[in-house]
């Protein structure tokens, strides 16, 4: 079993516009990114609330050796983080220096 080096809240964004919240978790060998069921989304923000207890549908699921991390734009004091899967789907999650620091052992942004 491999050590959690973090799981925590964050925003995907599917676009600048659109943004959804999710799980993301990261191990010593894989990240997951769990998103709330669909159904969450009709109820506003009861839904997101309920949601938010609820396990969510895997969107990644993959071995970090088989994903390009690296840091995307700027974004007011934060930044996206930019996940390329191997069949060429890329992800933008809402990431700041504390998590950075956390997924460091695993994951270099620099």
């Amino acid at each position: 079993m491999s050590k959690e080096i973090l799981n925590k809240k964050l925003m995907w964004y599917k676009s600048k516009m659109q943004a959804f919240p999710g799980t993301m978790i990261i191990t010593e060998d894989r990240l997951t990114f769990l998103k709330p069921p669909k159904w969450t989304m009709m109820f506003g923000a009861i839904g997101a609330l309920i949601g938010a207890g609820a396990k969510g549908k895997p969107m990644i699921d993959e071995e970090l050796k088989n994903l390009k991390i690296k840091k995307g734009r700027d974004v007011r004091k934060n930044y996206m983080l930019n996940v390329t899967t191997p069949d060429g789907k890329e992800y933008d999650f809402l990431f700041d220096d504390k998590l950075k620091e956390q997924i460091a052992p695993v994951i270099s942004l620099d």
